[in-house]
């Protein structure tokens, strides 16, 4: 079976609890009290496209997304192009022109022609006894990523079939598209959801999320200890790796500041703040963290404990909603 929401199916209004949802498949609290994935979830999806957990319909989102350093990121994580809920014996294809599929999701350029740079079958999503897989057909100069928080790895053409085993992956296809100002990187995102799957949370002692005092919490040991500030700062600076997006090396200064809407011009309001939470994380751990030749390993301190931001990247997507409401009003 294969139910297809086309947009605004995002623009759900989603309900209280678990990040802003309270569907049954709503089965994982973190820290904070709210779940990324879940929140993702029920913006797109409704209990209905979710069915009983024991169907295992893999919910999919797609969204095209270029011009990666100019434009606001939540902008195409929260507002897919399409949306579907496919069953088990149903299949999903994209590419430049996929055949052979249930499912085609055509690979498009922004004035709607095909994306000559992927093939006509980049990736192909079925289903075997209840196991959700990936094969990946892309050759050429096109590539497939299929990432998570914390989890990254690039499928080639020698690659055996990926298993989903994650409550939420992203799957990236790379190209790169060919316009009047000469070829820019493209990337093709179809995020998967699989909701019998728990949130791959790493396991931490609790910490408040909105400090009533504005101060952090230090009395826990394992938590690290951060203000309210300090967690809109973190999901914002990490905001691509904490979402799961496919690692490629963005400026971090620019993305923050329009996270966070601060000024895009002058000194860095974020860097000395930033750099307290380095030289901290850096005790604690005994190893340095400080210059961004250590910015790979502050990441992955900051993506390991990504349970204690929760809060603040919803609360992030929240502003977001809020900022564009009127422009999606209008006709």
């Amino acid at each position: 079976m294969v139910l297809t929401l086309p947009w605004p199916a995002s623009s759900v209004t989603p309900e209280p609890g678990c990040g802003g949802s309270t569907h049954r498949w709503c089965n994982h609290v973190p820290v904070g009290g709210i779940s990324v994935t879940d929140d993702l979830l029920s913006r797109s999806f409704g209990a209905a496209q979710v069915g009983p957990v024991d169907e295992r319909r893999l919910l999919v989102t797609y969204v095209r997304a270029s011009d990666l350093d100019r434009v606001d990121p939540r902008e195409r994580v929260l507002r897919p192009s399409h949306t579907w809920a496919i069953g088990q014996g149903s299949t999903l294809g994209m590419g430049r022109a996929p055949s052979g599929v249930d499912i085609a999701v055509p690979l498009i350029e922004e004035d709607g022609l095909q994306d000559n740079a992927v093939p006509r079958l980049a990736a192909r999503l079925s289903a075997r006894e209840g196991q959700w897989w990936i094969s990946n057909h892309a050759s050429g100069s096109a590539s497939i990523v299929v990432s998570g928080p914390g989890a990254q790895e690039e499928l080639r053409g020698s690659s055996p079939e990926y298993p989903i085993r994650r409550r939420r992956s992203i799957v990236t296809v790379r190209s790169r598209s060919t316009g009047p100002s000469g070829a820019h990187p493209v990337e093709h995102r179809l995020t998967l959801f699989a909701p019998w799957f728990p949130d791959d949370l790493p396991d931490a002692p609790s910490m408040p999320s909105r400090p009533s005092d504005g101060k952090g919490t230090t009395d826990v040991v394992g938590a690290p200890g951060w203000s309210w500030a300090h967690q809109r700062l973190l999901a914002a600076w990490a905001y691509p790796e904490l979402i799961g997006l496919a690692s490629r090396g963005q400026p971090r200064g620019r993305m923050t500041r329009l996270l966070l809407r601060q000024m895009l011009e002058g000194d860095d309001p974020n860097e000395r703040l930033l750099s307290g939470l380095r030289r901290r994380a850096a005790r604690h751990l005994g190893v340095p963290l400080v210059g961004e030749v250590h910015t790979p390993a502050f990441l992955d301190y900051v993506v390991a404990r990504r349970q204690y931001l929760g809060d603040a990247l919803v609360d992030l997507h929240a502003e977001y909603d809020t900022l564009t409401r009127g422009r999606r009003s209008q006709p």
